[in-house]
């Protein structure tokens, strides 16, 4: 069952003509209850992919890594360069300099509002929607996916399923992304980093052991996939790695039919 569309605020498209698809437009949506979502939109270049269906990507954020975050900010250029339309945004309490939710729900409907908008767009293939976010955003983006069965894949950025505890690292996958080991075989593709205190590698490999058709791609850093440790240049040059890494990761995931690399 598809979402229906809610109200579309404000529009500005930039870039090419009115006759041509934008490549890139900044929107704000209404939520049911009122709130207002910061949303920008890549499309893929209609003269070089022609004026779609595109394969489209939905990318919530983090707790506090917005949408212009150089994370977001990578996988929208790399991902609409090659086709894929990537839709991110900002939730309703950041904008209003708030706090998340403790339920989720607010932003669940966050999330929703944003695809029942994508959904309507003549431009995007509805059959490849992807659902993704970053740390808060893939807990949100978890929910979503598991609860609307036609969004086809998604994928989970420096999730959140370790914390440590007087030095013993405990695994919170279970309770954050529940139903994991439910019979849904559509895949997700999750994105950390090999130091990241928030998800340890080897605990959410061991959680995904019967979701065969999940990839998991480890790569160099910490929360935000950087090296903090390191000089400044030197820490920069290792994030624009890592980030451009995770992008081609997610590209691939998308566009393909199962499993990352």
């Amino acid at each position: 069952m598809r979402l229906r569309a809610w109200p579309l605020l404000f529009l500005t498209t930039v870039g090419l003509p009115l006759a041509a698809r934008a490549e890139f437009q900044a929107l704000t949506l209404s939520t049911p209850r009122g709130a207002a979502l910061s949303v920008l939109a890549d499309w893929p270049d209609p003269e070089r992919f022609g004026p779609g269906p595109y394969p489209t990507l939905v990318l919530a954020s983090g707790a506090g890594y917005h949408q212009r975050m150089p994370l977001q900010a990578t996988l929208a250029e790399a991902l609409s360069a090659a086709g894929v339309g990537v839709v991110r945004f900002d939730w309703a309490y950041f904008s209003a300099q708030g706090q998340p939710s403790d339920d989720l729900a607010p932003e669940r409907e966050d999330l929703q509002t944003v695809l029942a908008h994508v959904r309507g767009l003549k431009h995007v293939d509805v059959d490849r929607l992807t659902v993704a976010g970053k740390s808060l955003g893939s807990l949100v983006a978890w929910q979503v996916f598991r609860a609307d069965p036609d969004v086809s894949r998604a994928v989970l950025l420096t999730p959140l399923c370790s914390r440590s505890t007087d030095g013993t690292l405990q695994s919170v996958a279970a309770e954050r992304y529940p139903g994991v080991n439910g019979r849904d075989a559509r895949p997700a593709l999750w994105v950390l980093g090999d130091r990241d205190p928030a998800c340890a590698p080897a605990v959410l490999r061991a959680f995904l052991r019967e979701r065969p058709q999940d990839g998991v791609r480890e790569l160099e850093g910490d929360h935000g996939l950087e090296r903090r440790d390191l000089p400044a240049p030197v820490a920069r040059a290792r994030r624009a790695r890592a980030h451009d890494e995770a992008a081609q990761a997610v590209l691939q995931f998308t566009l393909g039919d199962g499993r990352a690399p």
